[in-house]
């Protein structure tokens, strides 16, 4: 799925409009707790839930607000309420001086031989997120085959009175014939208490999809949630913050962190010179965290949450590491860079008058390319599908290149990258065609794909958990 997110749809209107200085992170924390508890109280241990409305926590918010107000004056309690933000883990990010609904109880529904589970629900004031997973029916095989999924279209959701919510993001993971999706949609009404989930579902490859119609019924937030706070609110940055965009154009920050029982959740940001790239991401090989003794500490990959940061040049980052037994202050460090290079090259290229599916022609085409030198070594006609194709091969000088994407100035063309998952010296690119080139056309590359060094460093230190109530979630 694209890594290019959503743009951030309230932190930077609410920093607008306040500009005030930085809060005193002691102040914020005692500030933050309070909200936490008052306005949106978490999870407790199989207590029995008492229907609360959701104004009596705006009321609790108001009345510690206007109390911190007098307290410590407005510049300050302005500072910190920039920072309100806790984490729902599996959601991402929600305001915690604000009330939300919940899906209280996970749903499961069978169906033609399928399984789908409904594990969570959060609707706040800025979105709504919906997070699913889909078990396929049948034998496995008839899915892998075929390359398809049993998951048809787009979700929906379907208010009372028949209004219907399309999706503004969706981010899945599909293994096998298992699919987990977190969808994200508009805003549910303030007076919403249940929505239906509209999802089509195929019993087998070929079949129409069968929507399904799920009733999601909501509750306050504050009878059933696991949230913890937003431990760091103002973005670290490698090198000189100064530096915008950075020398090399590549600029890498280190955004929230959120401290768990056992897991340290990051997230951040990589943000680029749009005169230079058309986009760029971490380099994952090459990341690591190392603790205050210099020890590697392990990670893995998270869901970033969109909310937070999606700029049009900007891809988000997320990772989780064990913090236990670990000391820090730590260091995050990323070696290197995928970015994808604007370039300005062209060459010849002679397809004959009758040219064949599988025909293959053997070239030596010199090329400079943004510093490189790369030469074409081949172009390869086919037809799957129905789909007719030409790809280009290349061959560069240094292990760095994934794809090329080129487009014929002769003839229209759809472009499609030809890489590998790995940085190397040979890399491709192809592109559709409505019909066959044939006779001279000339190709117009665009753009490459390659891999960037540097040393991309951010230090930073987490506090002890504060809280959580519920760590195994709902």
């Amino acid at each position: 799925m694209d890594s290019r997110m959503p743009a951030d749809r309230w932190e930077d209107v609410i920093r607008a409009a306040v500009r005030v200085g930085d809060a005193d992170p002691a102040f914020a924390r005692r500030l933050r707790g309070e909200l936490m508890r008052k306005a949106v109280p978490v999870r407790s241990l199989r207590r029995t839930p008492i229907p609360r409305p959701l104004w009596m926590a705006a009321i609790g918010a108001v009345s510690v607000l206007l109390g911190a107000l007098l307290l410590f004056g407005p510049e300050k309690v302005a500072a910190a309420l920039q920072s309100l933000l806790g984490y729902i883990p599996g959601v991402g990010f929600v305001r915690t001086d604000t009330p939300f609904r919940i899906l209280a109880d996970q749903v499961k529904v069978e169906k033609s031989g399928a399984v789908l589970f409904i594990r969570q629900v959060v609707a706040d004031q800025n979105r709504t997120v919906v997070v699913f997973e889909v078990d396929c029916p049948g034998p496995e095989t008839q899915w892998l085959k075929t390359g398809t999924f049993c998951i048809e279209g787009e979700p929906a959701l379907r208010l009372a009175d028949g209004t219907l919510l399309r999706t503004d993001g969706r981010f899945g993971q599909v293994d096998r014939t298992y699919y987990r999706e977190r969808a994200e949609f508009p805003p549910l009404p303030a007076t919403a208490t249940s929505v239906t989930l509209i999802l089509k579902v195929s019993a087998a490859p070929g079949e129409p999809g069968e929507p399904w119609l799920v009733d999601l019924p909501l509750t306050p937030s504050m009878q059933e949630a696991t949230l913890y706070p937003v431990m760091m609110t103002t973005p670290l940055r490698a090198g000189d913050p100064a530096a915008t965009p950075s020398p090399d154009g590549i600029d890498f920050s280190l955004d929230r962190v959120v401290a768990m029982e056992e897991v340290i959740l990051l997230q951040g940001g990589v943000d680029w010179d749009p005169a230079r790239y058309t986009h760029a991401e971490v380099d994952f090989t090459s990341l690591e965290i190392t603790d205050s003794a210099g020890r590697e500490c392990p990670w893995e990959f998270a869901d970033a949450d969109p909310l937070l940061g999606g700029e049009e040049d900007r891809a988000l980052w997320a990772i989780r590491f064990n913090h236990r037994s670990r000391p820090g202050p730590f260091r995050l460090k990323a070696g290197s860079m995928i970015v994808e290079k604007l370039v300005r090259a062209s060459f010849e290229m002679d397809f004959g008058p009758a040219p064949q599916p599988g025909q293959i022609w053997a070239l030596d085409i010199p090329l400079r390319l943004d510093g490189y030198d790369v030469r074409v070594t081949y172009a390869k006609m086919d037809i799957r599908g129905g789909t007719r194709f030409v790809v280009f091969s290349f061959e560069g000088n240094e292990p760095v290149f994934f794809e090329a994407i080129w487009k014929d100035a002769d003839q229209s063309s759809d472009p499609f990258g030809g890489g590998t998952g790995e940085p190397s010296t040979v890399f491709g690119g192809g592109a559709e065609y409505d019909q066959f080139p044939t006779g001279r056309h000339t190709i117009r590359i665009e753009s490459i794909t390659v891999r960037i060094q540097g040393a991309w460093t951010i230090p930073f230190d987490v506090e002890p958990v504060a809280q959580s109530a519920n760590p195994s979630g709902p």
